[in-house]
């Protein structure tokens, strides 16, 4: 288990563990899953970032981006979180350096068990725990969140 990856050191040496087949639990502070992959390659120079690509690619397990909302009854908090599981697509554009279409994976990869933070959102605000104003502050997508929930997005923008 490693506390936080904050450093090149850090995170180097838990990528050869997990290369050598430890289980490696790792936390690092970020909204999104693809942000995790991104501040992890970007530690690293750029002579190596592509080995690194690669190196995530074969040994990601999974990412969990979760952050606690607050509720509309008193001082309670509720889990919203994001989650995805490399599955062959997601490793495939990982490798290939193309980040920016990994979301577009997780938005279809609930069969995977995959789920964005806009859908946890969308769920808890549709149960009635959260408000609209609250779910869109929480997102780190507000506009495709405004869509999911079928609001106007010129109207509120």
């Amino acid at each position: 288990m490693v506390g936080e990856m904050r450093d090149l050191e850090t995170i180097s040496l838990v990528l050869t563990l997990a290369e050598t087949g430890h289980l490696i639990l790792a936390t690092m502070h970020t909204h999104e899953t693809i942000h995790a992959i991104s501040r992890i390659v970007d530690s690293f120079p750029s002579e190596q970032q592509q080995q690194v690509y690669i190196q995530l690619s074969m040994v990601l397990e999974g990412v969990i981006t979760q952050q606690l909302v607050p509720i509309n009854e008193g001082d309670r908090r509720l889990l919203s979180c994001e989650v995805m599981r490399p599955n062959t697509a997601i490793r495939n554009l990982i490798r290939e350096r193309q980040l920016q279409q990994v979301y577009s994976v997780l938005q279809t990869g609930q069969s995977d068990g995959m789920i964005t933070m806009n859908e946890s959102l969308r769920q808890i605000y549709d149960l009635g725990f959260i408000d609209y104003e609250t779910a869109l502050n929480r997102s780190p997508r507000p506009k495709d969140l405004m869509n999911l929930l079928g609001a106007n997005v010129a109207a509120v923008a």
